[in-house]
């Protein structure tokens, strides 16, 4: 099947009213997966074990490096209740409106 074939067949399969960016997307979509199915043919691959471990020695190192960054947790994070108060009762100062 030559690309046009399958990019054809693609766009028939979508519904009448599929939007431009939908049609895009399952095009994009079936380049990754022949691009993945290409990697596997050539060997390039990742057993799942090894890939996890990797994925998350990554997370460990991430996650240490954020915690050595913040002393706490930041007041731009704090989720504020109605009263403009955080759950800890603390008030928090919201920036200024700016006037025009």
């Amino acid at each position: 099947m030559t690309n046009k074939e399958r990019i054809l067949a693609v766009v028939n399969r979508l519904e009448e009213n599929t939007t431009l960016d939908e049609a895009i997307y399952r095009l994009y979509l079936l380049k990754g997966i022949e691009e993945g199915l290409r990697d596997a043919e050539q060997g390039r691959v990742t057993d799942h074990d090894e890939f996890m471990a990797e994925l998350e020695a990554r997370y460990a190192e991430d996650e240490a490096e954020m915690v050595g960054k913040s002393k706490g947790r930041s007041r731009g994070n704090r989720k504020l209740h109605r009263s403009g108060q955080s759950k800890s009762r603390s008030k928090v100062h919201q920036p200024a409106k700016s006037v025009r």
